[in-house]
């Protein structure tokens, strides 16, 4: 599977690229499933890794058609995936998830379309982000809606500002389509940190929120077993098959893992 993985530049940005073999009778253009990255490219690689060994079964079975995985690595974490500038103690986010998008949006996924056959369609282009970078895609798909689709996996919800800033844009949005899937491992909220405590708490609100919004058939919580750091690939790609199963149509009803 190793060999699949291209690594390639753009813009600057080391990128982790699988294109899945087979052709869709479907469509011409593939759909496109951002992963965020880390700021190390062989843990990105590793995860695309992961994951697309998995696909590629449910592809070769006809349950699924010929996706792109794409994993921009990023220079500073606390940068990239934050949505706006928030000091906690000697740690500084310096709020630069929207520079972070719009080269997604204006460098990455242009080139994808070129030379990858990338789906440029909102509907057909997903973000899944873990942690932080699962605020972040919850802050992009309000922010910079050219995906309709995308996980919060484990995502720092207990971000100082974002259940008000969920409020504000849930009572902004109009007929926003797409699809979002939740979670939290059950032993997370067990930290030293009393603002990580907090985290189910602002999920389950996050959910409240935008199930209320966007309906409930159109977002999903789902709770893991274990801490923050506890079966990671597992996580994101759970994330990714409830997505690809809820999202398009063409898709069956069940996906076997």
């Amino acid at each position: 599977m190793d060999e699949k993985i291209i690594i390639q530049q753009i813009s600057g940005i080391n990128t982790c690229i699988y294109v899945s073999s087979g052709q869709s009778t479907i469509q011409k253009s593939m759909p496109c499933i951002y992963i965020a990255g880390e700021e190390d490219i062989n843990q990105n690689k590793d995860l695309v890794c992961y994951i697309a060994k998995k696909l590629e079964f449910q592809i070769r079975q006809n349950h699924i058609p010929p996706v792109v995985l794409v994993c921009p690595a990023v220079r500073s974490w606390n940068d990239c995936y934050s949505p706006w500038p928030v000091k906690l103690g000697n740690t500084s986010f310096s709020g630069k998830a929207s520079d972070y998008f719009s080269i997604i949006f204006q460098k990455i996924q242009p080139y994808l379309q070129v030379n990858f056959n990338c789906a440029y369609l909102p509907e057909e282009t997903f973000f899944i982000g873990y942690s932080l970078a699962g605020l972040a895609a919850l802050y992009g798909y309000f922010s910079h809606p050219f995906f309709a689709h995308c996980a919060s996996v484990s995502g720092s919800l207990w971000y100082p500002g974002w259940l008000p800033f969920l409020e504000k844009k849930c009572m902004q949005l109009n007929d926003r389509p797409g699809k979002i899937y939740l979670s939290l491992g059950k032993k997370e909220i067990k930290t030293r940190s009393l603002m990580m405590r907090e985290n189910k708490s602002c999920l389950e609100n996050t959910y409240a929120l935008l199930a209320e919004t966007l309906g409930q058939k159109n977002v999903y919580m789902e709770w893991n077993n274990g801490n923050h750091f506890y079966e990671i690939p597992e996580r994101h790609l759970r994330a990714v098959y409830w997505l690809l199963q809820n999202s398009l149509i063409f898709y069956p009803s069940s996906i076997h893992q």
